[in-house]
């Protein structure tokens, strides 16, 4: 997929932040646009913050990160903070439940 290298970067850049220690980045549709969603888990320190502020506040930090290397078009706006990210058994991300994560609105912080 052409995408796929998109998501990659995004991967990528999330995980050289010192917060991040694990993430998945996915494009979902929206309206009539597709968007970036990304999964993230974070520190314990990074979590206590979110907490306290809210994944709202979470979603801005990180796109202030991601906006030195990505345009304000591609950065992320949807946003699911995680303890861990769902693998099967071998360890692959199973992307169908994280879709199933961010299509459900109780789960999923827009901006």
């Amino acid at each position: 997929s052409t995408l796929f290298p998109y998501t990659t970067l995004f991967r990528s850049l999330l995980l050289a932040l010192p917060t991040v220690t694990d993430c998945a980045a996915l494009l979902m549709p929206q309206g009539k646009r597709t968007v970036v969603a990304v999964a993230v888990v974070p520190t314990a320190e990074l979590a206590e913050s979110a907490s306290r502020r809210g994944r709202a506040w979470l979603l801005m930090q990180l796109r202030r990160k991601l906006s030195t290397e990505i345009a304000p078009v591609g950065l992320p706006r949807r946003l699911r903070i995680l303890k861990a990210l769902p693998r099967n058994d071998f360890g692959k991300l199973q992307f169908n439940i994280l879709r199933e994560m961010f299509e459900s609105p109780s789960h999923a912080k827009t901006i």
